[in-house]
């Protein structure tokens, strides 16, 4: 019963991610509809059966007497999107030729097929061709040589591929036990299956928790960042702030520069003794220093030297928020986000956040 619960919550958990992401990403790549329909597939297909068994004590056959379409389509479905993961440019002419075939082959084996062990042979064959082209396609990815842009985008990527590759791997040795102990023991349900392929499951649920930016994509969680303010005031901006007539797009990926900056910050809230100048961000998040120039001063609410003090503030918010002058004084506070002197301190934050440290405080105990 234990594991029935964890399979009737992971389902309902992944169709949740499901929705949240369809609701949540403004446009769908060919890699988030795949991921859409596994894990769709995966969360309907225990919400079904677990709700069944709660209501009416029902028992099942062995996975491939009644769900043949759905154990020979999702191989397919992890290919595609693993293909699509890797390498997004490819030619999407066979992602159609693979959903044909996968189509194909379940609609012939139910229809021509009845034997059970017969079945059992033909899931074996088809979904191991799938697992060897998946791991190919793994090892390519490694092998490609990739430019510096290149190797920030493959990143997210390799997430991708190692947790869905390592999911698939799982779930394909699980249903080879359940589907040939079967052979002989023919009391096996498809229940026993669904709850404890749930806890492989858990691993997406895990992933997707950790790496929301994976599934939503970098450029939502970007904007959600650069929208949140710190009291009143935004330091990045997707489009040109002055909007000058003289602005031309100097070819570098805005989202892609915007998600390094703000990595960029929160290392450098942690480490504030650290060289602050141009030469140092373009090497931090390897640029070249006239793009990160550019990049400044169409995209950043604050010049070089106040964008520096910016994330020095930034840091003295959260120490306040923490407590720490509970047991230090503002002057401390001051040389601890590396201010000169509490007269500096003083004037960029209320030059940035808008009211001076003392009002912020006073108004932060009301």
């Amino acid at each position: 019963m234990f594991l029935h619960l964890i399979s009737f919550s992971v389902g309902l958990i992944l169709v949740l991610l499901c929705l949240a992401i369809i609701f949540k990403k403004n446009k769908l790549e060919a890699k988030d509809i795949y991921l859409l329909l596994i894990m769709g597939l995966a969360g309907a297909q225990r919400l079904v059966f677990e709700v069944k068994i709660f209501i009416q004590d029902l028992v099942f056959t062995n996975p491939l007497e009644r769900n043949m379409a759905l154990f020979l389509v999702l191989p397919v479905l992890f290919y595609l999107f693993i293909r699509n993961a890797a390498n997004p440019e490819e030619k999407k002419q066979w992602d159609y030729v693979h959903i044909t075939l996968s189509l194909a082959a379940t609609l012939l084996t139910l229809i021509f097929v009845d034997v059970f062990v017969y079945r059992a042979y033909i899931f074996s064959f088809y979904t191991t061709t799938y697992i060897v082209l998946i791991y190919l396609v793994m090892y390519r990815s490694y092998a490609q040589k990739r430019n510096p842009y290149e190797s920030r985008k493959f990143k997210i990527a390799r997430r991708q591929l190692i947790v869905f590759t390592t999911v698939f791997t799982l779930l394909y040795l699980n249903a080879h036990y359940f589907i040939y102990a079967n052979l002989i023991e023919q009391e096996r349900i498809l229940l026993d299956f669904y709850a404890a392929t749930s806890l492989i499951w858990i691993l997406i649920v895990l992933y997707f928790l950790l790496y929301p930016v994976d599934f939503y994509g970098r450029q939502i969680v970007q904007q959600e960042n650069i929208s949140e303010e710190i009291r009143g005031y935004k330091i990045w901006s997707i489009k040109p702030l002055p909007s000058p007539e003289s602005y031309v797009n100097p070819g570098y990926h805005i989202h892609e520069i915007i998600g390094l900056m703000i990595e960029y910050e929160n290392t450098m809230e942690k480490n504030l003794h650290g060289d602050q100048t141009i030469d140092s961000i373009s090497k931090r998040i390897n640029y070249p220093k006239n793009h990160v120039k550019h990049f400044f001063k169409y995209h950043c609410a604050f010049p070089v030297n106040k964008y520096f003090n910016s994330i020095k503030v930034k840091h003295a918010l959260y120490l306040i928020q923490q407590g720490y002058l509970d047991k230090h004084t503002i002057e401390s506070l001051a040389y601890q986000c590396q201010f000169n002197s509490r007269i500096t301190f003083f004037k960029n934050f209320k030059s940035i956040v808008g009211i001076s440290p003392t009002t912020f405080i006073s108004q932060m105990n009301k």
